[in-house]
């Protein structure tokens, strides 16, 4: 195999890390990119001491001046994988502007500079392989997800459009839509905002007992996605490309075969039946 150059975000810890020790077990020379290299220490000497080729590089996907410096330290760029995200939930109107301006920078612009960055190498060689981690709440919102799903369904749209531009230069754009994953700092990072952060004064603190005790009616499965099963999940869209969307996790598969079975009237019956919504 031909020693590609992959360059990832987010691998300070969850699914980004996964896939940087995957793809460098794999044979890929990886470029873990992080904001604080220094918690990346463990992943370099784990990897050096295996002779796999993998560096911790400073990025931070929210700033111009970060992303033109990495990808300057970095040079070529064969794949770039786009994992680092951030996720607060909580009612809409309890939101602020600035979270939602927040969640875009990072899920949405993030990815976005990284793609614009890598796309001229790309196109020059003629091979890229871009891999965007959304959400399968990228294709549908729940209650208090608004900010959180609107910025990947953003990224979803990016991703599907930028596939039929770059297709002729030989580049395939793929998006993973993983379900919950145990074991990531994403929702240990997040915020948990008004009603559900246990406002009992929030107009919405009803409705969030009610999702409380009715979340998992639709989808009566164990949540066991784990950071490896996505990354392997990577891994198969870099090296077969055999689709566009690729869900992870029972969770994800389930709702995602039933939004893509149904129109969005019997959807959003289901839903509601699955919620306990009254109205």
């Amino acid at each position: 195999m031909p020693s590609y150059r992959v360059l990832i975000t987010g691998c300070a810890t969850g699914v980004g890390r996964a896939t940087a020790e995957l793809l460098a077990e794999k044979g890929y020379d990886v470029f873990a990119t992080m904001r604080d290299t220094s918690r990346g220490y463990d992943l370099v000497e784990g990897a050096t001491a295996k002779g796999w080729k993998l560096l911790a590089v400073h990025l931070d996907v929210c700033d111009d001046e970060s992303v033109a410096a990495a990808m300057g330290d970095v040079g070529r760029v064969d794949i770039l994988v786009n994992v680092a995200g951030i996720q607060d939930i909580g009612p809409m109107e309890e939101m602020s502007v600035a979270d939602l301006k927040r969640h875009f920078e990072t899920n949405t612009v993030g990815p976005f500079r990284l793609m614009k960055a890598a796309l001229p190498g790309m196109r020059e060689r003629r091979f890229g392989v871009i891999v965007n981690v959304s959400s399968y709440h990228g294709r549908f919102a729940s209650p208090m997800s608004a900010v959180y799903s609107s910025s990947k369904h953003a990224l979803e749209a990016i991703s599907e459009a930028l596939r039929y531009e770059v297709g002729q230069f030989g580049i395939r754009v793929h998006v993973i839509e993983p379900g919950y994953i145990v074991d990531t700092a994403l929702f240990k990072k997040g915020s948990l905002v008004g009603a559900r952060g246990g406002d009992e004064s929030s107009p919405y603190a009803d409705l969030d007992r009610l999702l409380q005790e009715n979340r998992g009616n639709l989808i009566p499965l164990p949540r066991t996605t784990t950071p490896r099963l996505v990354a392997g999940v990577i891994l198969q869209a870099i090296e077969r490309g055999d689709q566009f969307r690729y869900p992870v996790g029972p969770d994800a598969e389930s709702i995602l075969a039933l939004r893509n079975s149904t129109d969005d009237v019997d959807f959003d019956l289901l839903r509601r039946k699955e919620l306990n919504l009254g109205w």
